[in-house]
């Protein structure tokens, strides 16, 4: 088991006192499009593994053509050597205008493209938020963790290697193996 925090000021005014809680993994949210790929040099840099929390705008989902464009953006992460990569972040809020069958889709495009650039890359994917306005039937984690793990695959059957948790301040696991 391995911990981490998602990060906003790359200056890390926190680096030491995320070491001494052990946390060995920081989490960076990049928007579509941003040419981020420096970040995993600076977390390396630092001492930490980097997860690169990839995703677009909401509008992104009726584009046509977008999980290819996607898949190509985030193998870029992988090919600078960003040790995880998640799928969308929080799509069942806001973030995401698509249903979960399209995020399926997208989340196996994504994984395609990584594997193509670094075929041991971790990719994850997806985080969902707690917190209200919520939509909890949006993404079901049990329907992606089947479909991940060979339950009904879509596409490529791949597994989900990343689990990330926003718990907003509430009890989300009850139990894990």
């Amino acid at each position: 088991f391995e911990m981490g925090g998602h990060v906003r000021n790359l200056d890390l005014p926190y680096k030491d006192k995320m070491h001494y809680a052990g946390m060995n993994w920081m989490k960076v949210q990049v928007r579509y499009g941003e040419e981020s790929m420096w970040l995993v040099s600076v977390a390396h840099a630092a001492g930490f593994k980097i997860q690169v929390s990839a995703l677009g705008s909401a509008s992104m989902v009726a584009e046509a053509g977008f999980e290819g464009k996607f898949s190509s953006w985030v193998a870029k992460f992988a090919t600078a050597g960003a040790d995880a990569i998640e799928v969308w972040n929080e799509p069942n809020i806001s973030y995401w205008k698509g249903t979960p069958e399209e995020y399926n889709k997208l989340y196996d495009f994504a994984v395609e493209g990584v594997r193509r650039a670094l075929p041991n890359a971790r990719v994850g994917g997806p985080e969902t938020a707690g917190g209200p306005g919520g939509r909890p039937g949006m993404v079901n984690l049990q329907g992606n963790v089947d479909q991940a793990t060979g339950g009904e695959p879509q596409t490529l059957g791949d597994k989900i290697e990343v689990v990330v948790v926003d718990p907003d301040g509430r009890e989300v696991i009850g139990h894990a193996k």
